[in-house]
């Protein structure tokens, strides 16, 4: 982020960046980024989901989300079976548009942009993959959001415990 800055200060103030300079920061740019996701997806899927893996992290994510943008959660007891039971069937058979191959996929692609030539091609580049990693990263950075948020709320709850029963 502070190459990036770097860059923008540079160009704002009217002194040159040299196309490989701007290559190389934006790729590293891109490729950190995709490292946080990868690594975020490691850290949900060995504690908060205990799946499979980063893969199904990945998955359950991407169908949390789909379903909540499609469909209010049911605010009775059966309704909220129900839906379970749905989710699971439909977890069972979802194809996610987003895998962790595709995840390092885009990372070589970052890589890419360093041999680019063409200042215009670069942040082309730059602007189609970040177009492409920024809904991910958020969903996978809000569900570790989310989980450590939950995580200090148990730790708070048995502090609290802890001292009212001792």
């Amino acid at each position: 982020k502070e190459a990036l800055k770097d860059i923008c200060s540079q160009m704002l103030g009217g002194r040159q960046c040299t196309t490989s300079n701007l290559s190389k920061v934006l790729a590293t740019d891109l490729a950190n980024r995709i490292e946080m996701i990868t690594e975020e997806l490691e850290y949900l899927s060995s504690n908060a989901f205990r799946l499979t893996g980063p893969d199904e992290v990945l998955k359950v994510l991407q169908l949390s989300q789909k379903l909540a943008t499609e469909h209010d959660f049911p605010s009775t007891e059966d309704g909220a079976r129900d839906y379970f039971r749905t989710y699971e069937q439909l977890l069972h058979n979802y194809s996610p548009p987003v895998t962790v191959d595709r995840v390092n996929r885009w990372k070589q692609q970052a890589f890419s942009l360093k041999t680019e030539q063409i200042a215009g091609a670069v942040l082309q580049k730059y602007s189609d993959l970040d177009r492409k990693i920024l809904p991910v990263q958020t969903l996978v950075d809000e569900a570790v959001a989310e989980f450590d948020k939950q995580i200090d709320l148990e730790v708070d709850r048995r502090i609290e415990y802890e001292r009212t029963h001792n």
